[in-house]
């Protein structure tokens, strides 16, 4: 048996004109190694075929944590009771704000209030398209897959490491 599992989403309409008016503004700051590609925030109008696909085969999730800058899309439901809007603000430290780059959003998602010990990270491009259980996630509390980042190993030592 498991403890509650909650989703985390992160997802920007990059076609919003004022989160693309704030991009603008900073993108000339950013470091020239960034992908900071268009295709990199495109909304494809896609997004309540995830949360479709969490009410039909996932229903037993706790909450769903749905991170944005700020933005919503018009028809999300923000009523809810499984639907926490949380906003960059709110978790993020002001000195990385504001943010256009996940990995600064992925590097404190722990920071989210009331988040659940359990918890499953999405991006939009991954949707749930057929029935699950808490159990393709966690197996006594323990994670059945998980990804880490770690910036203080360089690809060599890495690959090096892994060799052994």
């Amino acid at each position: 048996m498991n403890d509650k599992i909650d989703f985390v989403m992160i997802w920007v309409d990059g076609n919003d004109p004022e989160w693309r008016k704030e991009k603008d503004k900073y993108s000339n700051k950013v470091d020239n190694n960034t992908d900071n590609r268009e295709a990199r925030f495109r909304d494809w109008d896609n997004l309540q075929y995830w949360f479709r696909g969490v009410e039909k085969f996932a229903p037993w999730v706790n909450k769903i944590h749905f991170v944005t800058c700020g933005h919503l899309p018009k028809w999300l439901n923000t009523e809810n009771p499984k639907l926490n809007i949380v906003k960059h603000k709110d978790f993020i430290p002001e000195k990385y704000l504001p943010t256009f780059n996940s990995h600064t959003i992925e590097l404190n998602l722990h920071r989210i209030k009331g988040l659940a010990e359990n918890f499953v990270y999405f991006n939009d491009d991954l949707f749930i398209v057929k029935k699950t259980k808490d159990t393709d996630f966690f197996k006594n509390n323990i994670p059945c897959d998980t990804a880490a980042l770690n910036a203080n190993i360089s690809y060599r030592e890495n690959k090096n490491h892994s060799q052994e």
